[in-house]
């Protein structure tokens, strides 16, 4: 009697070492420095990612660049200057062939004008020109005295000539083959601009998922320190046990063993800590001593508008890839179109229309002469063609009809399949809501049954009813469930995010203009 009264007195002792090292059922870590917190809204969260992360910097280019080969296209419709100069000089001997041309003559063209090609096919120009002519005809000695008052100065002929052109067939009657052909590449760029507007999205959302994975390292990294502080306390008990006779030293084996584990552990949490902050640190454009904290609005609550029609209606609306398709029946049925269009007889019409003058005082007298000059409207020039071009037997025709009916089917299985995808995508994200809600309550009840578990055991511990292995089970099983809470309002959370990226309404959520981006370019 009298040697457990003793041995009842040194466990007493030893328990109240532990209670000092206990706060209301809570392990001390040993270290008492506060932590320096940085606590960041996922809305700021955004903001930084969207201003400061490589990867969604470089999808904010690449979204800036949608259209560039549409634009690219559109350059052969611009307005262009034209213009050139040909001069020719030739000198033949004298004899009888060269009698009356000259031996010596000098053909000097110059010209300057617009052009445009319209997207209806149509070619127009306008052009000023003037020509010197010069010869020695008629002059000199050479020359008969005769004929030599025949001889006169340089020639100068000028024109003002527009100029007309226009498939009458392919570009007319059966519709504008060019401006289909800029309808298709307009419409390639739309689809380039979902694509993108997505690949941005996942950007933001790997932000958030890499910011919330420190999150949990950081976690794992307390849990760790608490299970070591807790194995410690035990071990030392189970030296003291040890020491008066109550625990056999191979326990304490044990109990270094199992410490020995939790430090290892403890310290490659440490390693991946340390390896997530970094990245974030990085991605958020964070100094290297920032300290990191936990989001301030991490959401634990079900969203009220849940509703699979009602989400099932706003994807078909928003969702990129839903436009997209829309978007390649257009382009398929122009496709079709421009291959029956192809298959026509091309007949292209030109014509122009010249205005001339000619003097032999001054180029500028060619063109303002009232008597003389082409401002007179008294001398024209008409020219007109008229060009048929119908290849027999093409098989390039019938390729391109076949492809563009094979694409017509195509687009229709791959709409009737997106639409089904699009359903079960919304359906899929409704339920992981659904079910990380519960999982998430689940482990918020967990946890706190573990809790109170933890501390109704270690009460009884104080009053020698159970083993010191027994406390050591019941905290590590309450830690484990306070990591296990953390893990499921992340993941709820992330579940959250991918049911608004099924429904393509995140970047809206958080204020992010996709328009507004690519034209602050």
């Amino acid at each position: 009697m009298k040697f457990n009264k003793i041995t009842l007195s040194v466990l007493f002792i030893i328990v109240a070492q532990i209670s000092a090292e206990t706060n209301s059922g809570k392990i001390v870590t040993g270290d008492d420095k506060p932590l320096k917190t940085s606590k960041l809204s996922i809305k700021e969260i955004v903001q930084r990612s969207m201003e400061f992360n490589p990867a969604v910097r470089n999808s904010k280019y690449e979204l800036v660049k949608y259209d560039s080969q549409f634009l690219k296209s559109q350059s052969k419709y611009s307005w262009r200057i034209v213009g050139g100069a040909d001069i020719n000089q030739g000198k033949l001997p004298l004899n009888q062939a060269q009698l009356f041309s000259g031996t010596k003559t000098q053909t000097n063209k110059y010209a300057l004008g617009t052009e445009k090609v319209f997207s209806t096919g149509t070619y127009f120009k306008v052009e000023a020109s003037s020509q010197r002519f010069d010869s020695n005809a008629f002059e000199g000695n050479n020359a008969p005295g005769a004929f030599r008052a025949f001889g006169i100065p340089a020639l100068y002929t000028s024109a003002v000539t527009a100029t007309l052109s226009h498939d009458i067939i392919k570009n007319g009657f059966g519709g504008f083959s060019d401006m289909r052909t800029q309808e298709i590449l307009k419409k390639q760029s739309e689809i380039n601009k979902e694509e993108l507007s997505l690949s941005l999205t996942n950007s933001v959302v790997q932000s958030l998922v890499d910011y919330w994975s420190y999150a949990i390292s950081d976690s794992s990294l307390k849990t760790f320190e608490k299970l070591l502080a807790n194995t410690k306390s035990i071990r030392d008990l189970t030296k003291q046990k040890t020491a008066i006779g109550l625990s056999e030293g191979f326990e304490v084996n044990q109990w270094n063993a199992l410490y020995t584990q939790t430090e290892n552990q403890l310290e490659k949490t440490k390693l991946e800590r340390d390896e997530s902050k970094r990245k974030i640190l990085r991605t958020l454009n964070l100094t290297s001593d920032s300290e990191i904290g936990e989001t301030t609005d991490l959401v634990e609550t079900l969203p009220a508008e849940l509703d699979f029609e009602k989400d099932k209606e706003y994807a078909f609306k928003n969702r990129g890839d839903w436009k997209n398709m829309k978007a390649r029946k257009d382009i398929s049925a122009l496709a079709m179109k421009n291959a029956k269009t192809n298959a026509l007889p091309s007949l292209t019409v030109a014509g122009s229309y010249a205005y001339t003058g000619q003097t032999i005082t001054s180029p500028q007298d060619s063109f303002t002469d009232s008597a003389l000059g082409a401002s007179s409207f008294k001398y024209h020039n008409l020219n007109g063609s008229a060009k048929l071009n119908y290849p027999l037997f093409d098989p390039g025709v019938k390729v391109d009809l076949r492809d563009a009916e094979i694409l017509k089917r195509q687009v229709a299985l791959m709409e009737e399949d997106l639409k089904k995808e699009i359903e079960d995508d919304i359906q899929s994200r409704i339920d992981s809501v659904i079910v990380g809600h519960k999982i998430l309550q689940n482990a918020i009840k967990t946890k706190k049954d573990s809790e109170t578990y933890y501390n109704g055991i270690l009460n009884s511990f104080r009053s020698g009813r159970f083993t010191a292995i027994a406390v050591k089970n019941a905290l590590d099983s309450f830690v484990q469930n306070d990591l296990a809470e953390v893990q499921a309002r992340i993941n709820y959370n992330i579940n959250l995010l991918r049911y608004e990226v099924a429904k393509n309404s995140l970047l809206k959520k958080y204020d992010i203009n996709v328009d507004a981006l690519v034209e602050s370019f």
